[in-house]
């Protein structure tokens, strides 16, 4: 899979690292806001945990929207727009830090957690919906599986670099990361002025927000997909939520441990992302879904045995990863073989409403942990993740209605 990185395009390229670049600011910032937000406000921990809830929404809302518009406008514009939006906001971070007036510095701080939600939110669909444009389609799906390694490596680096310049939970961090976007937009302009003729909108077709809400909804192949997606990621959204209160609640050292898992599934993700893209070639994208949900399915069955085994944390983590590197991919992989060529952007927008698993998730395996326990939770994790494609194929055996003519 690597060994295609040296023939990829400028654009192609650049778009890959901001992928990874994207990543990485948000990772180096926002999961320090709470800490920071504790340490210099009066807000108590419902009240931080609302404002920084507002982002993930706002950029379910606003995917759709700008996917669109990168369909009429073109990619490359609303990437730019993104790019200086996020650097905007990361400095009006930064410079509302220094706010004496407590009332004003909490409002601010949630107007730009909703604005960082919409950057964020808007990047993602549009970026993946450009690396579509410009792949040649036997190298799509290596594009997806570098798409995917670039956002992981990102959110492993993230962490990392700002512990290294000690900025976690402190304003610097917003003011490195501002830093990293402007550097990013300077290249990332320099190389599409470049290479602008890449820049595809593939035809000159063009279709109204009415007709791309009306299209997208009768897709039922799209929208099955889409369940199939929040299925999963509401059970995968669990490992960095609920499970983490229940290592700390049940696990000797559960802290430590829990702090492992993460770290071996960042690293293990980096490590078997090639050799499972072969599997993928191999079998199809259909049954690369497939043996991904099972492999979810005994990842979390695993964890109903003793969680205070290493041999049972290190079997789930396998099993767990190998799942998460097959399915999440793959998905981009079907959204582009659903989508026209002239609503790509549209597509991959209304894919973002998949994160509602990360919404519903913590909310639900909260509740399924706190009335049944631990035990019942990954045994309701491991049935749903057991379930989800047999949904997916559902939908794609269900008759697709006619699409509106255009």
């Amino acid at each position: 899979m690597f060994k295609y990185l040296f023939s990829l395009s400028p654009a192609i390229f650049s778009i890959l690292v901001g992928i990874f670049l994207q990543k990485m600011a948000i990772f180096m910032t926002l999961p320090f806001i709470p800490i920071f937000l504790g340490n210099n406000t009066n807000l108590n921990p419902t009240e931080i945990g609302f404002i920084v809830g507002v982002s993930p929404l706002a950029g379910i809302c606003a995917s759709f929207i700008g996917g669109y518009l990168s369909d009429k406008l073109g990619r490359k514009n609303i990437l730019l727009l993104t790019i200086i939006l996020s650097t905007c906001v990361l400095f009006s971070y930064f410079l509302i830090t220094h706010i004496e007036n407590m009332q004003l510095k909490i409002l601010s701080f949630t107007l730009l957690s909703v604005l960082s939600g919409v950057s964020a939110g808007v990047f993602e669909p549009v970026a993946t919906a450009f690396l579509s444009d410009l792949a040649t389609p036997e190298l799509k799906g290596v594009i997806f599986q570098l798409r995917y390694f670039s956002l992981n490596l990102g959110a492993s680096i993230g962490p990392m670099l700002g512990l290294l310049l000690n900025t976690n939970g402190t304003s610097s961090s917003f003011l490195y990361a501002g830093l990293l976007y402007i550097i990013y937009f300077l290249v990332f302009f320099i190389l599409m002025q470049k290479n602008y003729s890449q820049n595809l909108l593939t035809n000159n077709k063009r279709v109204s927000f009415k007709q791309s809400c009306s299209i997208i909804s009768h897709d039922r192949k799209m929208l099955f997909l889409i369940l199939t997606c929040i299925l999963i990621i509401f059970c995968y959204n669990q490992i960095t939520t609920t499970f983490s209160q229940i290592m700390h609640n049940e696990v000797k050292n559960g802290v430590e441990k829990y702090s492992f898992f993460l770290t071996a599934n960042g690293i293990l993700v980096l490590l078997i992302q090639g050799p499972l893209y072969k599997i993928t070639r191999k079998i199809g994208l259909n049954k690369s879904l497939c043996l991904g949900s099972l492999l979810l399915t005994f990842g979390f069955l695993v964890l109903t045995f003793d969680l205070n085994s290493l041999y049972i944390l290190i079997l789930s983590i396998l099993l767990i990863t190998s799942g998460e590197v097959l399915v999440f991919p793959i998905s981009n992989e079907l959204i582009d073989t659903f989508a026209p060529s002239h609503m790509r952007g549209a597509y991959f927008g209304a894919a973002a409403f998949k994160n509602f698993g990360l919404v519903f998730g913590p909310i639900g395996g909260g509740f399924i942990f706190f009335n049944f326990g631990s035990h019942y939770l990954f045994i309701i994790l491991a049935i749903i993740s057991f379930i989800a494609p047999f949904v997916f194929f559902y939908g794609q055996r269900e008759k697709v209605l006619e699409k509106i003519k255009i």
